[in-house]
Order: structure tokens, then sequence, then C-alpha cells
């Protein structure tokens, strides 16, 4: 757990491959420190959810193999994406759809719903080719 308020000072003083999962409230400042910092204390095999803009996810693209947005509609302006990233997990290809399908208790996920979350519109497609790793 990081406490919003010490966050990047929390991440800029852990030990090196400490963390699995790390999700950055809008709050932290978008700086190349922060995603250099993240990029070292997640786990080889570990992720990054924040909310941000195109800035943002180039930021986040330049540190990491994976970065993709999703959970964005049609109505969603490219100023406020959700983004994942990984230095290993492609978060549709390395999904084993059918096994997902058999999750117990999910009233709203599915495989459909999780391959879905990661399309994007065209129009958003098109601004981030160029450094959208995916």
């Amino acid at each position: 757990y990081i406490d919003i308020a010490n966050g990047l000072t929390t991440i800029q003083n852990s030990n090196d491959n400490s963390f699995d999962v790390i999700v950055i409230d809008g709050l932290l400042e978008d700086s190349k420190a922060l995603y250099a910092h993240t990029a070292r204390v997640l786990k080889a095999d570990g992720v990054i959810s924040l909310r941000g803009d195109l800035e943002r996810l180039n930021s986040v693209a330049s540190e990491f193999k994976i970065a993709m947005p999703y959970l964005v509609n049609s109505l969603t302006e490219p100023s406020d994406l959700l983004i994942l990233a990984s230095k290993f997990y492609h978060p549709t290809a390395d999904i084993n759809l059918q096994r997902s399908d058999f999750l117990d208790g999910c009233n709203y996920y599915n495989s459909d719903t999780h391959t879905a979350s990661f399309v994007m519109p065209n129009y958003i497609k098109q601004e981030i080719r160029e450094f959208v790793k995916n």
C-alpha cells in the first residue's frame, strides 16, 4: 500500500523489484523520474495502472515494454485515459481467455469484457500509434 501523500517518496525509497502492482492516483505529478523509479521497483512481471492523458501515456511507454490505454469509450477524450503498463505481461495476448470465462463469482467480467477493455476508437488509435507498445 502506498499512501497518496507520500507516494513518490515511497517509490523512490523502495527496493528494486519489490512491488507486484502499483496503482498511481492522478494526483501524483507526471515526471520521468516517477516512471523510472516505478519501473525499477516493479517486479519483472509487475504491472502499473494510472489515469492520464496522451502525454502521460507517452512518458509511461518510454519506460515499459507494454503501455496501453484501457476502458476508453467513444465519448472519452484522449486527455482522460486509463493506462496499463508492464515490463512483461500484455493484457490481451497473455491472458488465457478460455480459463478466464470459468472464474467463479464474476457478475460482470468475462473474456469478452476483458479484451473489449483494450479496444480503442480510431481517433485515439491514430493519436497513440507512434508511442503505444501493444
